[in-house]
């Protein structure tokens, strides 16, 4: 009896699509997001052939450090995700199953554009630190700032990795832990790229623009 209910709810668990084009989208949105990842860096290629005749050596290898590099964070980000958090969230989730009573049906579209959110948030999470020497250099941040609200941010990141991950410890450090280090190493960035007289002009309430 055990043997036939499991048999029954692994058939139920199988995945399914609820609309007649469902399937077909489904492929072609996966289609399109392996396209972009894969072609992103000709897509730079090409923008470079437009950009670059216009920009001075000094600005030529500032847009690649930047290009390639939130190229990188982006796609360390989104494996992070997918091989880290999504597969002990979708454990959790299977987990409240009831077998006989309540059994999942997963809808392909639904499944999809739960994972490829989780991968586009861990892509965007992991540009902290390539956003935090931009605004370093614009002297909106600077190392003491991000030392002094590290308690803040600590805790912030903490209650995301609880929203985000299934209750319990294990899972939410193996969220916050990667979070916290990546602030540590945007601390480290800040002190590289902090504009200190900029910083300076804007604590004073001045306009910093034509600097």
């Amino acid at each position: 009896l055990k043997s036939d209910q499991s048999t029954r709810a692994s058939n139920q668990a199988a995945m399914v699509y609820i609309g007649l084009p469902e399937l077909f989208f489904a492929q072609m949105k996966v289609a399109i997001f392996a396209g972009i990842f894969i072609s992103f860096p000709y897509l730079l290629i090409e923008l470079w052939g437009f950009v670059g005749p216009a920009l001075y050596r000094g600005e030529r290898k500032v847009y690649w450090i930047f290009a390639l590099s939130s190229y990188i964070f982006f796609i360390g980000g989104a494996l992070f995700g997918y091989f880290v958090v999504f597969p002990y969230g979708f454990d959790f989730f299977l987990s409240l199953t009831q077998l006989g009573e309540i059994m999942p049906s997963l809808s392909i579209g639904q499944y999809l554009s739960f994972a490829l959110k989780l991968l586009i948030a861990f892509g965007l999470i992991f540009e902290l630190p390539l956003a935090t020497f931009i605004l370093a250099r614009l002297g909106i941040v600077t190392p003491e700032l991000m030392i002094k609200q590290s308690r803040m941010a600590i805790l912030v990141m903490f209650v995301a990795a609880a929203m985000l991950t299934p209750p319990d410890p294990f899972t939410m450090m193996l969220m916050a832990g990667p979070l916290i280090l990546l602030y540590l190493f945007s601390i480290v960035v800040c002190f590289l790229g902090v504009n200190r007289q900029k910083a300076a002009l804007r604590a004073q309430g001045l306009d910093t623009e034509d600097m």
